[in-house]
């Protein structure tokens, strides 16, 4: 289902932690054929950052629910795995494509 980009022109594998640092650039050198490919974040990445708040809030108006007493520590501590859950899989967002030559 989820899957970390290859270089678009060797097909060369890199990994969570090299994506995750490489994500941060416009573009990037590959390690093994040595060409230019541009970095982009995918367009499913809003899709991403909707479900997991729509999971934060679902999960909170449960809490809610079931509580009798009112405790935001529970509803902060879900909310924040949730962001964190987000910042995990933003490298699952990025795509890799081929330098446009002009």
């Amino acid at each position: 289902m989820f899957q970390l980009p290859v270089c678009p022109y060797c097909n060369a594998v890199y990994h969570y932690k090299e994506v995750k640092q490489i994500s941060k650039e416009k573009s990037h050198k590959c390690y093994h054929c040595n060409k230019n490919f541009n970095v982009e974040k995918l367009p499913g990445t809003a899709v991403l950052w909707s479900i997991v708040i729509i999971f934060a809030i679902l999960i909170n108006v449960s809490i809610l629910m079931v509580m009798t007493t009112f405790n935001i520590i529970p509803l902060l501590i879900i909310s924040l795995l949730a962001a964190i859950l987000g910042f995990i899989l933003i490298p699952y967002f990025t795509g890799f494509k081929k330098e446009n030559k002009r």
